[in-house]
């Protein structure tokens, strides 16, 4: 995760339009990179698969307002995709307040 952060912290984030995130995340991990997803201003589309949740309600909810806060920073944003279930299942009525 810390080579992840070292190159994030190198690239120019406002240049990116599409991003596409498809391996298995924990919501946790997500949350870490929340503060680049919110640098990614020209974000047209957000694509994320397999999120993982974990047992404590309370922290994942943290962690849900930490990565979606971002998304008001997207201003350009287009399509977003969510596939993961129980993360919908979850969080769906507080992702479209």
């Amino acid at each position: 995760m810390e080579n992840i952060t070292k190159v994030l912290n190198m690239m120019q984030l406002a240049c990116i339009q599409e991003v596409n995130m498809n391996c298995s995340w924990h919501l946790s991990t997500l949350a870490v990179f929340a503060p680049f997803l919110g640098q990614v201003s020209n974000l047209q589309r957000f694509r994320l698969f397999c999120i993982h949740m974990s047992v404590c309600e309370k922290q994942e909810q943290y962690y849900f307002v930490k990565i979606t806060s971002q998304f008001l920073r997207l201003g350009h944003l287009q399509d977003l995709h969510l596939e993961s279930p129980s993360f919908l299942e979850v969080c769906l009525d507080q992702l479209l307040r």
